[in-house]
């Protein structure tokens, strides 16, 4: 539920969409064959560039025209696509051109709306901040090293001023579908209240005296007065924890019995309902669930304040939400600026083919 930060977002400076997936490292080279005076001549190595080159021709010199004299061309959208494509193939990944091409129409729409609404941003007083951008770069540099940092830059396949420009615009774009979301307090309030389950936590620990699944009566029965007798020594004064760790059938007896915390619904219905009403340290008496008697001694439950998480919920929900405005927006922009695109759209995905019933006999 919280904004990405920036150095999530760097890698990704205009608003797009995921290309390939990368895997951590290259695949191994194969083993090479234990004679080599019998093995097949080795195929030539295909170079990453030429073959990148070949894909990204699919791209036209000229994708989209806006307005009188705005443009996106073929080199705007190869310079975006080009570095995490170039991975993926020294990743011996195999990239269909069609996929190029899907990818290309659905960027190409992304860009021109980035900026159309970057223009119209700027008509409202929202302009980018470099600077901004720019401290908090220098911030990745300090906390992770040149390098990294160099890395960084190298991957985005544009100069560091560049990528600070697009970063900045991309911002702008944010700002400015925030600010036509229209999320307020009382919309983050009212998700705080419906979904109080999210913001609460309990702590509890137990003992468990384990039956199995096919318990008879006999085996309930020997069950039950085991956790009745540990509830007896409790009542005398007994450690919870030293008790648990030396009968519990559960592998939390090597802490204690302590579950740690968890969130609403995640223990079965009887054991959270017995727990639920026990005060802070309260320990219950046998309660019975599919695994076996419990012992539950009850921590203290947690509520974060709404004024702890308000951000965060306005942020999750203005990032929902703006799915949904920016698209909206983007097909407004474009009827009201004459925006042509030259790239072919994608064909629509195939309907699914439900077979036919066997005809009866």
């Amino acid at each position: 539920m919280i904004r990405k930060p920036l150095s999530i977002i760097i890698a990704s400076a205009v608003i797009s969409l995921p290309l390939f997936a990368q895997n951590d490292a290259p695949p191994p080279p194969p083993p090479a064959p234990a004679d080599a005076a019998v093995a097949a001549p080795a195929a030539p190595a295909i170079d990453p560039a030429a073959q990148a080159d070949k894909l990204l021709a699919v791209i036209p010199d000229l994708v989209a025209t806006f307005d009188e004299n705005g443009k996106v061309t073929g080199d705007d959208i190869r310079q975006i696509i080009r570095p995490q494509l170039m991975m993926a193939l020294q990743q011996g990944q195999d990239i269909p051109q069609a996929e190029i091409a899907t990818f290309a129409f659905h960027l190409a729409e992304s860009v021109v709306a980035q900026k159309l609404m970057i223009a119209e941003a700027a008509k409202q007083g929202i302009m980018p901040d470099t600077a901004k951008v720019k401290a908090e770069l220098d911030k990745i540099k300090a906390e992770r090293g040149e390098e990294i940092y160099q890395q960084i830059i190298a991957a985005n396949g544009v100069s560091e001023e560049e990528l600070i420009k697009r970063v900045a615009e991309s911002q702008t774009v944010k700002d400015l579908i925030d600010k036509r979301t229209g999320v307020t307090e009382a919309d983050a309030q009212k998700f705080y209240d419906d979904n109080a389950a999210q913001f609460t936590e309990y702590h509890a620990a137990h003992i468990l005296a384990k039956f199995p699944d096919d318990a008879s009566d006999a085996d309930k029965a020997a069950a039950k007065k085991k956790i009745e007798d540990l509830k007896t020594q409790l009542d005398k004064g007994g450690d919870f924890a030293a008790l648990a760790k030396e009968n519990s059938d559960c592998p939390s007896k090597e802490q204690g019995g302590d579950l740690g915390a968890f969130r609403p619904g995640q223990m079965v219905k009887p054991f959270e309902d017995a727990m639920k009403v026990l005060k802070d340290g309260e320990i219950s008496g046998p309660v019975e669930t599919q695994f076996g008697f419990h012992l539950i001694k009850a921590g203290a439950t947690s509520v974060q304040a709404f004024a702890d998480v308000k951000d965060s919920i306005t942020q999750s929900l203005q990032q929902e939400k703006g799915q949904e405005v920016f698209a909206s927006y983007a097909k407004e922009l474009r009827e009201a600026h004459n925006v042509k695109m030259f790239i072919a759209a994608p064909p629509p995905p195939m309907p699914m083919q439900v077979p036919a019933p066997a005809p009866q006999q």
